[in-house]
């Protein structure tokens, strides 16, 4: 069984080993500029979050690193470009 967010037990808030979710929900509602480290996991949270409200989408509730520069966020597939743009929702 793979799962990403919230554990799948109801009512139990702890995150899954994997999720980025408070990174994503950080660059969701942030301000200011990425505080993590450029290209790192926490990075492309941060970025996917950002992107998401610059696109006007909901705020994150699951989110969790894919293969190569791939975000998994909510149902989606957040794809980043060889700049690391967020360049495509699938």
């Amino acid at each position: 069984m793979r799962w990403h967010g919230l554990a799948p037990q109801t009512g139990d808030t702890k995150l899954a080993k994997n999720s980025l979710l408070p990174e994503a929900i950080a660059g969701y509602t942030a301000q200011g500029d990425c505080p993590f480290l450029y290209s790192s996991a926490s990075w492309f949270a941060w970025q996917t979050g950002a992107f998401l409200n610059r696109t006007g989408r909901v705020i994150p509730t699951s989110c969790s690193m894919g293969r190569g520069y791939k975000v998994n966020v909510n149902d989606m597939v957040v794809a980043f470009d060889k700049k690391l743009a967020p360049f495509r929702l699938s």
